[in-house]
């Protein structure tokens, strides 16, 4: 967490909080996350690579969002 910017502009209260509940994780590349629908309850702060955001239509087309 320390990388980001926003984190030396926390309270130290919030820096502690905040690290006691952060889990780093290593993703592999081109596991999915979410599925659309899924209800998000986690922050994902990205340090290395990128996440793809697709829209899946009823029509079965996708279409991409934003990387």
């Amino acid at each position: 967490m320390k990388s980001f910017d926003f984190f030396d502009k926390l309270e130290q209260k919030s820096k502690e909080e905040l690290l006691e509940v952060a889990t780093f994780m290593k993703i592999p590349a081109g596991m999915q996350l979410y599925s659309q629908g899924d209800i998000c309850e986690d922050i994902l702060f990205l340090t290395k690579g990128r996440v793809r955001v697709i829209r899946q239509h009823e029509n079965g087309q996708s279409v991409l969002l934003y990387y």
